[in-house]
């Protein structure tokens, strides 16, 4: 190979892997992420340095998933050489760092308590022999908690939300992650050279 044809060689060389850098990886980079996050949601739990599994919510069911619009609403933005990422749910960065919430206690929240209290003390009664009611205890326990929301004298409550991470963050962020879009740029830049 002479000098000339080597300078033409890098040069083609640069000129694939500007362009792969300005356009195809970012897309690439924001589809892993995504793939990411979405894992992360199915593991109920935080792929960093260390598998963190996330605390259940009191439902019995898929922590962070009631209808699914915290998980569809992440998405990303590219630019030339770069891939964001973002959630357009007001409620996403809470639950990503955790923290407490000051919520307003309102009239209509006081109505749904007592509806909640009397729901809850209805589905607890259980009849004796002898035709005697009780209350069990857990149910008992749970009417009760309705029934001090309906008549606290508070006007703001503080609510304490876990950290259940799924998002990856300047201040957290996953190595796993990192090492999936490092090994996409491997894979990429080994099929530019071996052409």
């Amino acid at each position: 190979m002479t000098p000339e044809e080597f300078q033409r060689l890098v040069k083609q060389y640069a000129k694939e892997i500007k362009l792969y850098v300005n356009t195809r990886f970012p897309s690439a980079a924001g589809d892993t992420a995504l793939r990411f996050i979405n894992g992360n949601f199915r593991a109920q739990g935080w792929q960093g340095a260390s598998f963190s599994k996330w605390k259940p919510n009191r439902r019995g069911s898929t922590a962070l998933v009631k209808s699914g619009h915290l998980r569809s609403a992440n998405y990303y933005t590219t630019m030339p050489g770069v891939a964001t990422l973002r959630n357009t749910m007001p409620y996403a960065k809470i639950h990503n760092e955790g923290g407490k919430v000051n919520v307003p206690v309102t009239e209509k929240m006081r109505k749904f308590a007592w509806a909640m209290y009397y729901k809850e003390a209805q589905s607890g009664v259980r009849t004796t022999r002898a035709g005697h009611q009780y209350q069990g205890i857990e149910v008992g326990r749970k009417a009760n908690r309705w029934k001090a929301l309906a008549l606290t004298k508070k006007n703001t409550l503080d609510i304490k939300i876990e950290q259940r991470q799924f998002f990856p963050t300047t201040s957290s962020p996953s190595p796993v992650l990192n090492k999936a879009i490092q090994r996409k740029i491997e894979q990429e830049l080994k099929n530019i050279f071996n052409k």
